[in-house]
């Protein structure tokens, strides 16, 4: 039997989820609002502390999901994991909490491919001013506004004209700039790439600094940002699975009328269902009910309910590898002095990151052979981040010896051109699905992976860096073509930016698009996807940001339709 009816019920509260529910309860009329989430409350302040920022996915089993991709035929069919944020927050409370919004440039490409100028980096409705209902950037006594010269690692002329009144806690931290890092960004100066002193202007072209969200020592999550002080006509269900959506027939068109749990429960949505579970469970739960490719859905025996060819298609991410540097016991930079922590401005370990374009990219065999539009955009937007830490992220703990100084620095491949796919194993909601993620399955991916990593390789020459490395310790065995994918093919993972498996986009007659503009699924009513599987291609940047304005744009989306 149904419970009693909700006007909205929203699968998934992670980060999409938990925006999108705060914001629909926050409007003037307030709906009645339910938000189900598979995970726990993921509540415990102990879950959010520097120290954990970059372990937190591989330490709390009850946070992850921890399902793997299957067997990827370009990297000796490694089976690779495939982490997901579980509870409260999802991958907001697991993630590495940088904040790298990306490029006008993809902003724009998408409105575009979407046909809705919402997606448009600039203008009153843009991303760029709806940024400033998400980020609350905090600046530290030393970051304050003040005099900007050329080649500054921050730009705190430019970080004053954030936000400070989003919901978003954000900072960078004191000390920003620690002495590790400020040798990153010495060897850039040697060479000659350029220092970007504020990465989130929607230019992130150069080596730079994001801030991080972590605020007064402590990890900042969606739940934590949207939903610590929920109103009283929001309703939060965890630990509660969801196993397909509710169907009616009104007028002819099937009506999403609410959901069923895995326990066999029943709650009605008035006015909406919402899937906002990510880009691997957002489709899955289609597919379970009844939306998607036909054949795959009349081989498991599940009733067709639309068919939509593109739902699990179109799989994206930002796959890397990583080099790591053994540093000699005195190695230093620009005389930096570290000084003592203040743990109510501890952000853990910063994250220096680079996003360049190598011009042996652009000049290569395999950008000639893209489709023409498609060089077009790839000439306007970075197609490779390098990003850094102290940590041996990647490597043995037996290979790095004790009390040992490491740099760990990765490349990731920025717009892919490769697609995996999400597909259902079987019929039982419990069981995990399909994932392919197709790692450098399209050629244009084994170049930007060759030349990207060759581009790092010639950045560890320079002197702030070579002078200070006792070895490398992970890496390719030379800079040749072979050995270098070789690399990519012992070591690569994903970066769990994970994205376009419900995608939106112009409907062309192509049969790709999943859901229209209003996020809405084709050949149905009453049922949308909000989270980061709308988007159709991944560009450059680290998806949280994306995530939280997907978020938004789909409440705003939502309150006018409905006039809330």
């Amino acid at each position: 039997m149904a419970e009693n009816p909700f006007d909205f019920i929203i699968v998934g509260g992670g980060t999409s989820g938990c925006a999108l529910a705060s914001r629909l309860a926050e409007t003037p009329s307030r709906p009645f609002v339910l938000l189900i989430e598979s995970g726990t409350s993921n509540s415990s302040p102990s879950l959010r502390t520097p120290d954990s920022r970059w372990t937190t996915c591989l330490t709390e089993p009850d946070l992850n999901w921890n399902e793997v991709s299957n067997p990827q035929p370009q990297l000796h069919n490694r089976v690779l994991p495939c982490f997901r944020g579980k509870g409260l927050g999802g991958s907001s409370a697991i993630n590495f909490s940088n904040w790298i919004v990306g490029s006008r440039e993809d902003f724009d490409d998408l409105a575009e491919r979407i046909g809705d100028d919402a997606w448009r980096w600039h203008g009153e409705r843009g991303m760029k001013e709806r940024l400033r209902r998400v980020e609350k950037l905090h600046l530290s006594k030393g970051l304050e506004v003040g005099e900007q010269s050329e080649g500054r690692i921050l730009d705190r002329d430019s970080l004053g004209k954030h936000s400070t009144k989003g919901k978003v806690d954000m900072s960078f931290g004191d000390p920003a700039v620690p002495g590790w890092a400020a040798m990153l960004f010495d060897a850039a100066r040697e060479a000659e790439v350029k220092i970007n002193g504020e990465i989130n202007s929607g230019d992130p072209t150069g080596w730079g600094l994001c801030p991080s969200t972590y605020h007064r020592g402590s990890r900042v999550t969606a739940a934590t940002a949207y939903l610590s002080s929920p109103p009283t006509n929001l309703t939060i269900l965890t630990s509660t699975s969801v196993s397909r959506t509710l169907f009616s027939l009104d007028s002819g068109m099937k009506r999403a009328i609410g959901v069923q749990t895995s326990k066999g429960q029943e709650f009605r949505a008035s006015k909406e269902v919402i899937l906002s579970a990510g880009a691997i469970d957002s489709p899955k739960l289609l597919l379970l009910s009844g939306i998607g490719p036909r054949d795959q859905l009349e081989d498991l025996g599940i009733e067709v309910v639309s068919e939509i060819p593109g739902v699990g298609k179109n799989l994206k991410d930002h796959p890397m590898a990583t080099v790591t540097l053994l540093m000699k016991g005195n190695s230093s930079s620009s005389g930096t002095v570290e000084k003592e922590k203040d743990p109510a401005s501890d952000v853990g370990t910063p994250m220096p990151s680079a996003y360049l374009s190598p011009p042996a990219i652009l000049a290569s065999q395999e950008f000639s052979n893209l489709p023409k539009e498609t060089q077009q955009h790839l000439r306007k937007v970075p197609l490779v981040e390098h990003g850094a830490n102290d940590l041996p992220m990647t490597v043995p703990p037996d290979s790095v010896p004790s009390g040992a100084k490491i740099i760990t620095i990765f490349t990731a491949l920025q717009n892919t051109q490769s697609s995996g796919s999400v597909t259902l194993a079987s019929s039982n909601p419990a069981e995990p699905p399909n994932i392919d993620l197709r790692i450098l399955e399209h050629e244009f991916d084994r170049r930007v992976a060759i030349e990207g990593m060759r581009s790092l390789l010639d950045f560890i020459k320079t002197p702030a860096l070579s002078e200070n490395v006792e070895k490398m310790l992970e890496g390719p065995e030379s800079e040749r073509d072979e050995d270098i994918l070789e690399h990519w093919r012992e070591t690569a993972i994903p970066f769990f930016h994970f994205g376009g498996t419900c995608r939106m986009e112009r409907d062309d007659g192509n049969k790709r698009a999943v859901v229209d503009d209003e996020f809405k699924v084709m050949g149905v009513e009453c049922l949308r996807v909000v989270d980061l599987s709308v988007v159709p291609v991944l560009g450059c940047g680290h998806t949280s940001a994306m995530a939280y304005l997907i978020g938004e744009l789909a409440s705003e989306k939502i309150t006018r339709g409905h006039g809330l």
